[in-house]
């Protein structure tokens, strides 16, 4: 069996339900457990720490890192998300100090796990991976959507209901010896990331309340 995997940023398993995106839903479909990372504000999922707990089927510690960043915090990079979560339409303020920052986020070479690319028994094409995928990097830590627009419910609607058309017109062009796996790395509201994440495939998984490094075994499985 050939396993499809469309890796979506934010995907609010709430919405999904309360719009009923049937073609999101799938046949099975419910929340994920994720690693929380802890910063100032509380422990929340980090998009680069998740998305690589997923390839490589390992929690943090495993996987390679714990935290957002490599590098140490400096004051430059607090203000870049302080003027970012107060004006989130002001790009350009964004971009100044998001440069000014020392930051460095984490690459392929921090990841000290195999992943399921690396699994020489399967036959995988990879696109715009966070972190294993170097030019994915930059655009996927951009202004999220649901960063912007969490207070126009109609707006991400639009986004919602595009991406399940989406799906419904990619399920009729596949066969049935396809499954697809729609995953995401924590879901979101008002503009701050669930302690969840989302799945969905059209294939029954038997799954309940899945960790997301649960997956990187069962795709192998699947495939393999």
């Amino acid at each position: 069996m050939r396993v499809l995997i469309l890796g979506i940023d934010a995907l609010e398993y709430s919405l999904v339900e309360e719009w009923n995106l049937k073609y999101l839903k799938q046949k099975e479909y419910g929340k994920t457990i994720v690693p929380l990372t802890k910063t100032k504000t509380g422990s929340h999922p980090a998009t680069v720490v998740v998305w690589s707990c997923f390839i490589t089927g390992k929690q943090p510690k495993e996987m390679g890192y714990e935290t957002i960043k490599i590098a140490k915090r400096d004051r430059l990079d607090d203000l870049y998300w302080a003027v970012r979560s107060r004006f989130p339409k002001s790009e350009k303020i964004f971009k100044y100090f998001h440069r000014k920052s020392r930051s460095v986020n984490p690459t392929r070479k921090d990841i000290i796990a195999p992943t399921l690319f690396d699994n020489t028994n399967i036959k995988s094409i990879h696109l715009h991976v966070p972190v294993y995928d170097s030019d994915a990097f930059p655009e996927y830590r951009g202004v999220g959507i649901q960063h912007v627009f969490f207070r126009n419910k109609i707006k991400m609607m639009d986004y919602y209901m595009m991406f399940n058309m989406f799906v419904e017109d990619l399920t009729k062009k596949i066969n049935d010896d396809v499954a697809v796996l729609i995953i995401s790395d924590h879901g979101q509201k008002k503009g701050i990331h669930t302690e969840y994440g989302f799945y969905s495939c059209n294939k029954k998984l038997g799954l309940k309340n899945p960790n997301i490094s649960d997956f990187k075994e069962l795709i192998e499985k699947k495939v393999c």
